[in-house]
């Protein structure tokens, strides 16, 4: 389902993939990050809702904020501001709120491609004493017959940001940073407040040292982090600019895709900075939210504007009860049967699990098909314009809509994106093309 889901937007952007012609498509799409392969807002939010809603990545989710809470208790004698007793911290830890966050869809590259930086402003202090843990699910191999395609490396930099916060309370900051605003004040009271922005890592971090890491990762494999951790993300050079080769396709491995389930603590962190309404308007509507969804961050998103799909947008729908709580339509204090599997583990989680993908996983794998095939049997740009209900596609200039269809039709060809019957009939297809 997660390949799939990435493979219609990808179709959406006029690209397959594996045909390295089509690639330059990409770059006329104004939601979508070249460079860095950032779809800065997502064309199907059904993978991101689904990873995010996913009992097991919940269960770890949560885990993880109670071993912040009682590590900064052991720390510092006492919990984090806002948060008053044992009971407090609880809630803390298991009524979460989901936010929506970009899809990474990097396609290979002939360059290599780093950044690196913190969730949050660290300059401005204030964000030492609240935890924020942040989430990345590994959706594509991290190589690709014995060829590296990307590294991630972390380094705990928490010490550093803790030197920086005693001198700015004891006016020993240098100038530029006494001008910066003030420091972080959570639990927030309201929209906007304590709003930030991703900085780079102190001076002197080395994501090579003896006090770096950095995971190899698999393709499901969730990565968590917390906020204090200098994260350097790096796709290497794949493709050669120039090859006599540059006609055959691609292996589709070597495109990056990941997702970011982000889960929020509303009584840990105050108001997110992005509401119900606008969480439920991404995933029904495609509409985006305002802003990021990070803790630290909140800052106004670049493309805030509508996205125009070619086809009005699929709906991601929170179908479990679980989904529902946590995007906020319903209350965790009234649906206690959504998590009451949570301490069980075991069975419990399995069964969960289970219903999870039982629900969910089918409806979106139905509508993410039937999608492709409508995206498939369009012939031309009017076809395009006719499927929304603008008359215009400010996303898609250039050759991009008459590529939608091709690009389409390319993964309606993928054998290995449907059931395992339509494999069967797809790979007679294709073997009586080669014999013709």
């Amino acid at each position: 389902m997660l390949a799939l889901c990435h493979r219609v937007s990808f179709a959406e952007l006029g690209v397959n993939p594996t045909d390295r012609a089509t690639w330059q498509h990409a770059r006329h799409v104004t939601n979508y990050d070249w460079s860095y392969g950032w779809q800065r807002w997502l064309c199907h939010s059904q993978a991101q809702l689904y990873l995010a809603t996913h009992p097991a990545v919940y269960r770890l989710y949560v885990g993880l904020y109670a071993r912040l809470l009682l590590r900064q208790r052991a720390r510092h004698g006492s919990w984090p501001p806002g948060v008053n007793d044992e009971e407090h911290a609880k809630r803390c830890c298991v009524e979460l709120r989901l936010q929506l966050y970009n899809n990474k869809l990097a396609l290979p590259s002939s360059t290599e491609h780093s950044f690196s930086h913190l969730d949050c402003d660290w300059v401005r202090g204030g964000c030492t004493e609240t935890p924020a843990p942040q989430c990345v699910v590994a959706t594509s191999p991290q190589h690709v017959d014995n060829q590296r395609v990307y590294t991630v490396r972390f380094v705990d930099v928490e010490d550093e940001v803790i030197r920086h916060e005693q001198q700015i309370s004891n006016g020993d900051a240098p100038a530029a940073t006494r001008k910066r605003p003030a420091p972080y004040h959570l639990p927030r009271e309201r929209h906007g407040a304590s709003v930030g922005m991703a900085r780079r890592e102190p001076a002197g971090t080395d994501f090579s040292g003896a006090h770096s890491s950095g995971p190899e990762l698999d393709v499901g494999d969730v990565l968590f982090f917390d906020h204090l951790a200098a994260h350097r993300f790096t796709q290497h050079a794949t493709v050669p600019l120039h090859s006599a080769t540059a006609s055959r396709p691609v292996p589709l491995g070597l495109t990056r895709t990941a997702e970011y389930p982000t889960l929020v603590a509303p009584w840990l962190h105050g108001v997110p900075h992005q509401s119900v309404d606008e969480v439920l308007a991404g995933l029904l509507t495609g509409r985006p939210p305002k802003r990021w969804a990070h803790v630290y961050t909140g800052n106004h998103s670049p493309c805030s504007s509508l996205f125009h799909p070619a086809l009005p947008a699929l709906p991601s729908v929170p179908s479990t009860a679980l989904a529902r709580v946590l995007v906020g339509t319903d209350e965790f204090a009234l649906c206690p049967h959504a998590i009451d599997w949570l301490l069980d583990g075991g069975a419990a989680l399995h069964e969960a699990v289970l219903a999870h993908r039982r629900v969910m996983c089918n409806e979106m794998l139905s509508g993410l098909r039937q999608r492709l095939r409508r995206l498939a049997r369009m012939r031309s740009e009017n076809d395009l314009v006719a499927g929304q209900a603008s008359s215009t596609m400010p996303y898609l200039t250039g050759s991009t809509p008459a590529a939608v269809p091709a690009a389409a039709r390319a993964a309606v060809a993928d054998a290995d994106l449907w059931s395992r019957k339509k494999r069967a009939r797809l790979g007679v297809q294709q073997q009586n093309q080669k014999q013709a």
